[in-house]
């Protein structure tokens, strides 16, 4: 009489693995990308609720609110670069520009290092002034985060204060999805 052996061969235990680290690798590139989106869409809305508040206290407080990139949630840095923390401060002299001695009205660290966000080349400083148009030229900010140019998006302010939603410009995919690979 037969035995019969109970177990796996070799070949079924390779094959086995060898579909448990597919899925598995799966699962993790789609975790990455889930992971990307929030860190995109909170940055977004990171920098949207202060362009909503700088608007708002302007209004309230009857003179320039000036919004700008920091990275030190006190002075304006230098740089469109606005992932790395931006600030709000109440121009009480009205020369429109940040001084030591004004009040910061809000300051935000990095709110994720998964995701960018630039401003329009040159908009690196916001005024907001008490009828709640924005002075200058219209700003758009462009969002990217680590799966690249295909998912970016951007954001417009007209000079008048209203949002919405735009395409990303070709020039601005560049800086914005720069460090991701």
């Amino acid at each position: 009489m037969r035995q019969h052996v109970h177990g796996w061969s070799i070949v079924e235990l390779v094959v086995t693995m060898l579909i448990v680290a597919i899925l598995a690798l799966m699962a993790t590139s789609l975790y990455r990308d889930a992971q990307a989106k929030v860190a995109s869409n909170s940055l977004r809305e990171g920098i949207l609720a202060a362009l909503l508040k700088a608007r708002s206290e302007a209004t309230g407080r009857e003179h320039i609110v000036i919004m700008c990139p920091s990275t030190d949630r006190w002075h304006c840095a230098d740089t469109e670069a606005w992932h790395h923390g931006f600030v709000l401060i109440a121009d009480q002299n009205g020369n429109g520009r940040p001084d030591a001695t004004e009040s910061r009205l809000f300051s935000q660290t990095e709110i994720t290092p998964h995701a960018h966000a630039l401003s329009s080349r040159g908009r690196r400083l916001l005024r907001f002034h008490p009828n709640a148009g924005n002075a200058g030229s219209n700003v758009t900010f462009t969002f990217c985060d680590r799966r690249g140019a295909e998912f970016a998006s951007g954001l417009a302010m007209s000079n008048t204060g209203n949002y919405r939603e735009v395409d990303p410009a070709e020039a601005a995919l560049a800086g914005a999805c720069a460090g991701f690979g």
